[in-house]
């Protein structure tokens, strides 16, 4: 009976790395890795981010986190409306269009009203990229991957959620508050070059079927 349940171990740990080792697996998991950064990370950090680096009051910095909220609602509705007529490599792009166009929201002094603006806006951008990572993945991988590799994507998204505020937290001790736009950068940055690997990957499949 042991020497049974030791090698199905041994079988699912191998059917888990073998699907490490698919084309676009990788990039898949960078990618998810750098949106959940990004969301986690705005979650946790907005707030204190607008009392030590924006001179907001902590009742008016607690309203701006919850805008992130409100965004990252809207962006899925809408997402999920534009799912049935957009492609996911659209949805992809759209909502790190998006992203990007928060954070130079962020940087850029441009008033007081960035503060109503961007929170929404990262929220509206993080909302699509999931469910369309998700939807790719049988497409991607096929029907015998899709369940391994749906595991490997939420666990990648947990890690990210566990490590990416405590990461920023040890930053932020050293460079100070005001470096969270430019934290949220480069994981931003790092999404949109997984996407464009992932998406190249995705074309080059279809262009083989």
């Amino acid at each position: 009976m042991a020497s049974v349940i030791g090698m199905s171990t041994r079988i699912r740990m191998a059917v888990w790395v073998r699907a490490l080792r698919l084309r676009g697996a990788f990039p898949t998991l960078l990618l998810l890795f750098a949106y959940a950064s990004v969301e986690q990370s705005t979650m946790l950090w907005a707030s204190s981010y607008m009392v030590h680096a924006g001179h907001m009051s902590i009742h008016y910095a607690g309203i701006y986190a919850n805008l992130f909220f409100i965004g990252l609602t809207l962006g899925s509705v809408i997402a999920g409306c534009l799912a049935l007529r957009l492609s996911d490599g659209a949805l992809l792009g759209g909502g790190l269009g998006v992203l990007v166009a928060a954070l130079v929201v962020m940087i850029v002094p441009m008033g007081s009203w960035r503060a109503l603006v961007a929170p929404v806006m990262l929220g509206f951008g993080c909302a699509p990229i999931n469910p369309a990572v998700v939807h790719m993945t049988p497409r991607l991988f096929g029907a015998v991957h899709t369940m391994t590799m749906i595991g490997w994507e939420t666990a990648v998204i947990a890690v990210a959620t566990l490590v990416s505020p405590v990461l920023f937290a040890v930053f932020s001790a050293t460079v100070g508050m005001a470096a969270l736009p430019w934290y949220l950068a480069c994981f931003t940055s790092l999404g949109i070059l997984a996407a464009v690997i992932l998406m190249s990957v995705s074309h080059l499949q279809s262009r083989a079927r």
